[in-house]
Order: C-alpha cells, then structure tokens, then sequence
C-alpha cells in the first residue's frame, strides 16, 4: 500500500470509528463532513475487508447451560461475557451488529 493510500486508511478508520461513536445517520454525517455516501461505503467496505482477513479466528464456545438458560419465552438473544451483557433482539440488523462486535474487538 502506498504511503498516501496508507494515510487515506489511517483517517477513514479513524472517521467511521468517529461516525459509529455518535450513531448520526450515514447521510448526515457525509453532509457535515464534506464526503460523499460513495466515498464513506468504499471505505467502510475496504476498512472491513482488510481486519477480517486479519483477524480469521475461531473460538471453541462449550459449556453448562441450565435449562433455565435454554428455554425462554423471548426471542431475544443474549450474550454475556465477563461484565458485558448484549441483548439481541429479534429482527435486529446483522450490519449493525458486525460493526458492534467490530469495535469492542478493538477495545
């Protein structure tokens, strides 16, 4: 990667980080910053791209469930892990969720 491409890469990870940290509407935030909606997708895409063929992992997910655990009436989904709880609910966004899951494997 160029020296000037590395750069462009270097400030869109750092504007859709800043655009998912304030949740305004893809639209509004291009407006307000000057870029257009083609500009920030190719750069969303090509961003993502790039960390997923980074970052292939698997994790072996066992363990005890009460039954308690199992059987719910909601068709939310949960997910705990240490202090964080995530609560998926049904007919949630899969963009939504990658980009969720995306910045808290930067934290």
């Amino acid at each position: 990667m160029s020296k000037d491409r590395a750069g462009l890469a270097k400030l869109w990870r750092k504007n859709l980080a800043e655009r998912l940290n304030t949740g305004i509407p893809v639209n509004q935030w291009c407006k307000d910053n000057g870029y257009t909606k083609h500009q920030y997708y190719y750069w969303n895409r090509k961003i993502n791209m790039s960390k997923d063929a980074a970052e292939v992992s698997f994790a072996d997910v066992t363990g005890k469930c009460r039954t308690s655990e199992i059987m719910h009436t909601s068709p939310d989904i949960t997910i705990r892990h240490k202090d964080l709880v995530i609560v998926i609910p049904d007919g949630f966004n899969p963009s939504s969720l990658a980009e969720l899951l995306k910045v808290l494997r930067e934290q």
